[in-house]
């Protein structure tokens, strides 16, 4: 069943918790694929993108299950932010859909490079899932749709570094302590002079990471940067198999994990007064605030979810707090956010303020 209704929510796939929740928010797979009887996307003909969707929207009309489309075309602004910052429209531009499950944690993107990307997301460290939920997505789909692939080269794309498995394997990290330095010489070159990266690769922080393979991009830009969120992305080379890429971001990933608990555990032994002091004074500035700026509103969220995954504070939960974190952002103010004629900060504080209540 597919419907062309979606109403904005404020929970996702970042507040699931899971595994290694404290410093890992999610884990995503991402599949690109091809069908065979259509020519790829840089030589598509005037109607060869709308057979595409019609396709694709065919398909999942035949399957099992309930899915909701999302088209770029039809969407005001702040709503294609809303839901490109969420990763549930993953591409910006003209004539982009995706389709997507009830929770939003399976998704069928259209409009990049490849004619799909199958995208599966988990709560936490859970590689398993992510993958199982992915290979579920793909084998559905090859039922209906003949993907275009080769004996000895595997899954076939325009684009080199897609062919073969197709996958990209993926993690979001909260990693505040890590992100100020916090003692950890090793793992400084995450934020090298003091301000977020801004989607460049990072290199040579990490010691046994091979750079070439791996990237860590500081998730969104502007006042969201502060949220201390990254996005670790490994990409699967020819001739490697799916367990290659995932065991290569697991070892990353683990090694994160490691570095940030190690430089909070140093921040709680060195500064744990201060520490706790921050974080309770953002818990009351954030529920009783009358107006909040987005920079204010997500520096103090990511405070609190510090604070939350240190066990400095019992409620919220670091889940509520991710979902503080999120909803702090502009264009969730703009389509989740009361308060008819009250500006954006004040709607904003009201937001924030009603989550943090019935979190508490």
């Amino acid at each position: 069943m597919l419907t062309h209704t979606i109403i904005p929510r404020l929970e996702g796939w970042f507040s699931l918790g899971g595994e290694d929740y404290d410093v890992v928010v999610a884990t995503s797979f991402h599949l690109a694929r091809n069908i065979e009887d259509l020519s790829f996307t840089d030589t598509f003909g005037p109607d060869d993108a709308v057979t595409l969707r019609k396709r694709v929207e065919q398909t999942f009309l035949n399957m099992p299950g309930e899915y909701r489309l999302l088209d770029h075309d039809t969407l005001r602004p702040e709503a294609i932010r809303f839901y490109h910052s969420r990763e549930m429209l993953r591409y910006v531009e003209a004539g982009a859909v995706s389709i997507l499950s009830p929770d939003d944690t399976i998704a069928v993107h259209l409009g990049g490079e490849d004619h799909l990307t199958l995208t599966s997301f988990t709560g936490g460290w859970n590689p398993e899932e992510a993958l199982h939920r992915v290979r579920v997505l793909d084998h559905g789909l090859e039922e209906h749709l003949p993907w275009a692939v080769s004996l000895r080269l595997g899954y076939l794309s325009p684009r080199v570094e897609s062919v073969g498995t197709g996958l990209v394997a993926e993690a979001v990290l909260f990693l505040p302590a890590l992100r100020q330095g916090a003692g950890i010489p090793a793992a400084r070159g995450l934020d090298t002079d003091g301000t977020a990266t801004g989607g460049k690769r990072v290199g040579g922080p990490l010691p046994g990471l091979s750079q070439d393979r791996v990237e860590i991009h500081q998730v969104s830009s502007g006042a969201f940067l502060e949220s201390s969120l990254y996005r670790v992305r490994c990409r699967a080379r020819f001739p490697e198999g799916e367990e290659d890429t995932i065991a290569l971001l697991e070892e990353t990933v683990q090694r994160l994990v490691h570095y940030e608990r190690e430089a909070r555990e140093r921040l709680r032994g060195e500064h744990l007064l201060t520490v706790s002091d921050a974080v309770n004074r953002a818990r009351g500035l954030l529920g009783s605030a009358l107006t909040l700026t987005q920079e204010e509103a997500v520096a103090q969220a990511a405070l609190l979810r510090l604070g939350a995954s240190c066990g400095l504070i019992e409620s919220p939960g670091p889940e509520g707090a991710t979902v503080l974190l999120y909803a702090a952002d502009d264009d969730a103010v703009a389509l989740l956010g009361d308060g008819e004629g009250a500006s954006p900060d004040e709607r904003r504080a009201r937001l924030i303020g009603s989550i943090l209540r019935d979190r508490v």
